[in-house]
């Protein structure tokens, strides 16, 4: 008879309660109950005495009490149902690598019941969130893979801020999800991927994506794949198209076009823009960072169309320098692009084309929606070219279409937000 209980796990669990070397060996005897006591002394060189001894520290450090074999039988019971947890615990990894550790997420409850909609009920194999930099992306999944995780064998979070090629960040996975050695692995991509759709469909995987904007080819229209991670397009094709039980859960400043085209033809493939935070959400962030001055708080959450990075930072900053008061703060008649804002939004701008420049700069010149007609004269681009710019910038989440001047027309127009005219003012107008 063998101990149920694996060697590795019991050393491990023992040395959790102080248990020494020399305790723990008589107890691994003990428990496989090959043999006697007195066989077991005789086999270590020590005498039963001593061999009680090593057992008896061995119960108080697990705090069983009492006399006779019943201790013996209390000690087994308790181990196999810490294993027994242990490998329960196991059988649903989690790995959340480099996800944030968010306190409070604010509004978007009807978006986190329609993500849980389509990834728990209609079992979506592939699912965007979208919206442009501090929108909320990220706290949305950290909160929706928190809200879900029972649903899932396995949840991996992984971030693409420092870009991976497409074999590398198949290892991780693979690795994570099969808890073997890289060395075990296939060396082509096509049989990792096919390895993947085989753990996809054989459990129910949560694979998130973060960031995954950066791997988006700059000075072309959006969502083209740069060179080094063009490969990245088989890894959404096979897992949008194939049939499996899993879901990847990607994040992006960015529409990739596989997501676009995937959506319009495969029933489980989603995406969903994230719009600026309701009011009630945008005043409770300036209410829980303690500002006053409530009259204009209105108009704050306009200048920051409801971002919640932008309102955060900027009610920092009245914090810092206006006592909270937001009434002295918008007296200014100022946007505030704060430097990590500006960060983001540096990023995102590198990536543009020549073209989609030259209509962030139209629309950054006026304070008011420009209108089709008005901006294919003022850059003198025929409608097809302007058309394919400004379906490539909503596409970025950069800028957005609008109900036009109030005139009874359904001509479309366009504007920027407030933040994003007076960074492109502020520091871009000479660059484009």
């Amino acid at each position: 008879m063998t101990s149920p209980i694996p060697p590795e796990f019991l050393k491990t669990l023992t040395a959790e309660r102080g248990v020494s070397s020399t305790e723990l060996e008589a107890l691994s005897l003990v428990l496989t109950g090959k043999s006697t006591q007195d066989e077991i002394a005789q086999f270590l060189g020590i005498t039963p005495i001593a061999l009680r001894k090593r057992l008896g520290e061995v119960y108080r450090k697990f705090e069983i009490i009492g006399t006779g074999p019943g201790k013996l039988v209390e000690l087994k019971q308790r181990l196999i149902c810490a294993y027994q947890a242990y490998q329960t615990q196991s059988a649903r990894r989690r790995d959340w690598g480099e996800a944030p550790d968010i306190s409070v997420m604010y509004g978007r409850q009807e978006e986190l019941e329609r993500l849980k909609q389509w990834i728990v009920q209609d079992n979506s194999r592939l699912v965007a969130i979208l919206g442009m930099a501090g929108i909320g992306k990220t706290t949305l999944a950290v909160n929706l893979a928190q809200d879900i995780e029972e649903e899932f064998e396995f949840i991996i979070w992984r971030s693409l801020r420092n870009p991976l090629p497409l074999d590398s960040l198949l290892a991780d996975w693979l690795i994570a999800l099969g808890n073997q050695a890289e060395s075990d692995l296939p060396r082509d991509l096509n049989e990792r991927l096919s390895l993947l759709r085989d753990y996809l469909s054989q459990h129910r995987c949560l694979l998130i994506l973060d960031d995954v904007e950066t791997i988006v080819r700059s000075g072309d229209r959006f969502g083209r794949y740069s060179p080094d991670y063009e490969d990245y397009g088989l890894l959404l094709r096979q897992i949008g198209e194939t049939s499996h039980q899993s879901c990847l859960l990607l994040c992006s400043q960015e529409t990739l076009r596989d997501i676009r085209r995937l959506e319009t033809t495969r029933p489980s493939v989603h995406s969903l823009q994230l719009n600026p935070l309701p009011d009630d959400a945008a005043r409770q962030i300036l209410a829980d960072n303690g500002l006053t001055g409530e009259e204009k708080w209105d108009s704050l959450i306009r200048d920051y169309q409801g971002n919640p990075l932008a309102l955060k930072l900027v009610a920092a900053t009245i914090q810092e320098y206006f006592n909270g008061d937001v009434v002295e703060f918008t007296n200014l008649q100022t946007i505030l692009v704060d430097d990590i804002f500006r960060e983001n939004l540096d990023r995102q701008f590198e990536k543009l084309s020549n073209l989609e420049k030259e209509i962030i700069q139209s629309l950054a010149s006026q304070d008011k929606p420009l209108s089709l007609r008005t901006l294919q004269k003022n850059n003198s681009i025929s409608f097809s070219e302007l058309l394919e710019v400004l379906d490539s910038l909503r596409g970025r989440s950069l800028i957005e279409k609008t109900g036009g001047d109030g005139k009874k027309t359904s001509e479309p127009f366009f504007t920027l937000q407030p933040i994003i005219r007076k960074y492109v003012k502020t520091y871009k107008l000479n660059d484009l």
